[in-house]
């Protein structure tokens, strides 16, 4: 999550750090030393990484409200296809009361018609665009896209803070942590300008400072001071993707502690050897709510991508022959036909709940709802 927050107090009031080694002591509420003595440790998909730039993949770039606006506004739309013929056909002199005359006016020219707007603004919310997270060492910047907005730190004004928070409800609301980075203004430094949460659920404050390690030492030093790193092809727009890395497959393997949520569903899969943990509770949900499963899995799939500025990502693409000093590591061969295997399974499995759920759903509503609506609207033609 970014924000844009200019001329505001910080959300702290100590001190600013001097960002030194011995500066511990004027660190700001949740703020981390610059500096430490701890491995780096990248913990997101990392899809490019050389002299001029590393770009780590946007993960669950859509919440599940986002996913699930079609349907939502599918639903809105019934309603007011169920709820207009009532209307249009109420008699109001047979009413008795002026409060009930009210309340049923309310619905008809207030709530009916909030339908139809609710259901176009929610489709408006459902198609925000996003995009990857891009540390420049060219620029000294970092920026990404959220929402509509781009969103840039000037990385000499950046401090990290690790932020506590309550992980989302399919992880079991853990307490989890999130690396943020804010930018504080050069002329005033206990004003905070912009933020960019970096990684959110991080089991601990000394994870955190583990991935800043990794950012920092990428930023700061020589390509010798960064471990290899794995450097996977962006997962965006694939059915893999849509599978595994943001949608049904975070449903898998019960998440009971910080270090379980941590691992993120690729690390809980790849620990079971790429088998699921079919939780009977996950089938029942995936069958009788078979929308969010579907609608996860066609929004990261085919989910608009954000355009960054192209004056922001100039100077990322290097020139034809031009040598890449850091230690790269391909996805190991197990790794990929574990993905694999995985897709498929989950991709079966819930693409079956699917399939029986929106099944029965169907059947209900051409066998029973569509006649039913058909009726109510066959008066007002007839007239």
């Amino acid at each position: 999550m970014s924000t844009d927050s200019r001329d505001r107090t910080p959300p702290v009031d100590r001190n600013p750090a001097q960002h030194e080694p011995d500066a511990e002591d004027s660190l700001m509420k949740g703020e981390l030393p610059r500096y430490s003595d701890v491995e780096p440790e990248i913990v997101k998909a990392v899809i490019k990484l050389d002299d001029r730039s590393m770009v780590w993949a946007h993960d669950q770039a859509a919440s599940d409200v986002e996913a699930m606006t079609p349907f939502m506004a599918l639903v809105m739309v019934l309603v007011f296809v169920a709820g207009a013929p009532a209307f249009l056909q109420l008699d109001y002199k047979s009413l008795d009361g002026w409060a009930l005359k009210a309340v049923l006016l309310a619905i008809g020219f207030v709530l009916l018609p909030g339908m139809l707007v609710g259901a176009f603004f929610v489709l408006k919310l459902g198609f925000g665009r996003y995009a990857d997270l891009h540390f420049n060492r060219r620029s000294r910047r970092i920026y990404t896209q959220e929402g509509k907005v781009a969103m840039q730190i000037q990385w000499e004004h950046v401090r990290p803070f690790a932020i506590p928070m309550i992980g989302p409800l399919p992880m079991g609301g853990l307490p989890l942590w999130s690396l943020t980075l804010i930018e504080f203004s050069a002329a005033s430094p206990k004003t905070w300008t912009r933020q960019i949460r970096v990684q959110g659920l991080l089991p601990d404050r000394e994870s955190c400072q583990r991935v800043w390690e990794a950012i920092r030492r990428y930023m700061d030093e020589t390509p010798d001071r960064l471990p290899p790193v794995e450097v996977v092809r962006d997962p965006m727009h694939s059915w893999q993707g849509a599978i595994l890395d943001f949608g049904p497959a975070r449903a898998f393997d019960a998440v009971r502690t910080p270090d379980d949520a941590a691992l993120g569903a690729m690390g809980r899969l790849r620990r079971r050897n790429w088998w699921p943990a079919v939780d009977p509770m996950i089938l029942f949900w995936w069958t009788f709510f078979w929308p969010g499963p579907l609608s996860d899995i066609l929004y990261h799939r085919f989910r608009p991508t954000a355009k960054l500025p192209a004056d922001w990502t100039a100077d990322e693409n290097p020139a034809p022959g031009e040598s890449n000093p850091y230690r790269r590591l391909p996805m190991p061969a197990d790794v990929v036909a574990g993905r694999r295997k995985a897709t498929w399974i989950i991709g079966l499995i819930c693409g079956t709940c699917i399939a029986v759920g929106g099944g029965l759903s169907m059947f209900i509503f051409i066998g029973y709802l569509l006649p039913s609506l058909w009726e109510d609207w066959l008066p007002l033609f007839a007239r």
